[in-house]
């Protein structure tokens, strides 16, 4: 079975792999995304991998509109954690 569009192994780990809409990668700060999923299983990667899609969905969505004040992204060499209204959103 092929892996998720966002899906991505390396070595045995598993990472979230994601482009940022062209719209909203200046308010981000970055045009790609890219967090280890910290598992080696198959099945809880994919469940995690679809976590991550709706989180970022949210987060781009609120930048999209202008909605910074709810949603910002503290920005680090690997993103760590993203906020929306005002809820820490941690990745792992």
């Amino acid at each position: 079975m092929p892996l998720r569009t966002n899906l991505e192994k390396r070595g045995a780990t598993y990472y979230y792999r994601r482009r940022v809409p062209i719209d909203v990668a200046g308010a981000f700060g970055r045009s790609n995304v890219r967090i280890s999923l910290g598992t080696k299983n198959r099945a809880e990667a994919e469940k995690l991998c679809k976590a991550r899609d709706q989180e970022f969905d949210k987060l781009f969505e609120s930048l999209r509109y202008g909605e910074t004040a709810n949603a910002t992204v503290e920005s680090s060499t690997e993103l760590s954690c993203c906020r929306f209204d005002g809820q820490a959103v941690r990745l792992p």
